[in-house]
């Protein structure tokens, strides 16, 4: 924690602090500390769940729309003057 928040005095006195209020509840309390260990990693599995779901979502997303690129970009019917279905330039 303390290379995440830095070499300021009060940063280390905030982490300090911080691990000493978690490892007295743990000791003193471990039902409630039980308890918020298994709220937490439910709420990171939810978000996580969430995460991937979105990212399939826009993934899906995306693969459709280059499809409909692909299919924009080539005629369904080929050009006049043309013999594989693309422009041929006559200039």
């Amino acid at each position: 924690m303390v290379s995440k928040y830095g070499d300021k005095f009060a940063s280390r006195s905030i982490v300090a602090a911080s691990v000493r209020a978690i490892s007295v509840v743990i000791r003193e309390h471990p039902s409630i500390a039980a308890r918020l260990l298994g709220i937490g990693l439910a709420r990171a599995a939810k978000l996580g769940l969430d995460d991937a779901n979105d990212f399939l979502q826009l993934r899906g997303r995306s693969k459709r729309s280059d499809e409909r690129k692909a299919a924009d970009a080539q005629p369904s019917v080929p050009l006049v003057g043309s013999r594989s279905g693309s422009p041929v330039d006559n200039e």
